[in-house]
């Protein structure tokens, strides 16, 4: 003699469509999406600096029970500086959770200004970087022809003064085009 057991299909309680992280101008900004809910008591938005050890950034309300996609958003108004990761713990009306895929965003800081300008002897690029990183430094003048290149090579992160020798440039303007790795940024002396 033997039993059949019959076991209803699981149903999870949302359906996940979407978790992104990007950069905002006040932090963090976290947006998903859930197809449907089903006694979904809410979510807990975790974050971690190594992806592996997660702490609560936040405690977010689910919509209990849906049948149509709703978007939820979340500005981490103090992620780390570097990289951080992020997940979602999932939390039904019973006490059950599950957890999201996690997602990564790099809020590393990249600055760069040029200070002594109008001067001749003492202009230079003050440039931070967050991580390791090719720099090379053009100058070039309007007529596009280039007057000066300085390499770096590879730096380190840190903050770092690059000297501009304009001593035998005619007066001028002129454009300084900084190369870090594969992008491009220009300023006008």
């Amino acid at each position: 003699r033997f039993k059949l057991l019959f076991q209803p299909p699981v149903t999870l309680p949302i359906k996940l469509s979407s978790f992104t992280a990007k950069k905002a101008t006040t932090g963090a900004q976290l947006n998903w999406t859930t197809a449907s809910e089903q006694n979904n008591a809410g979510f807990v938005l975790e974050r971690s600096t190594d992806g592996k050890n997660f702490t609560q950034v936040s405690q977010i309300p689910g919509a209990g029970n849906s049948s149509v996609a709703i978007d939820y958003t979340y500005t981490d108004k103090n992620p780390d500086k570097g990289v951080n990761y992020y997940r979602l713990k999932q939390i039904d009306n019973d006490g059950a959770s599950r957890y999201s895929t996690v997602v990564k965003l790099d809020l590393s800081k990249f600055a760069w200004s040029i200070f002594g300008n109008p001067s001749v002897n003492n202009t230079f690029i003050q440039l931070q970087t967050e991580a390791q990183c090719n720099v090379t430094v053009q100058i070039v003048s309007m007529n596009g022809q280039l007057m000066q290149t300085i390499s770096k090579g590879n730096i380190s992160q840190g903050t770092y003064n690059i000297p501009l020798n304009l001593t035998n440039a005619p007066h001028g303007i002129y454009i300084v085009r900084l190369l870090v790795d594969k992008n491009s940024y220009t300023q006008k002396i």
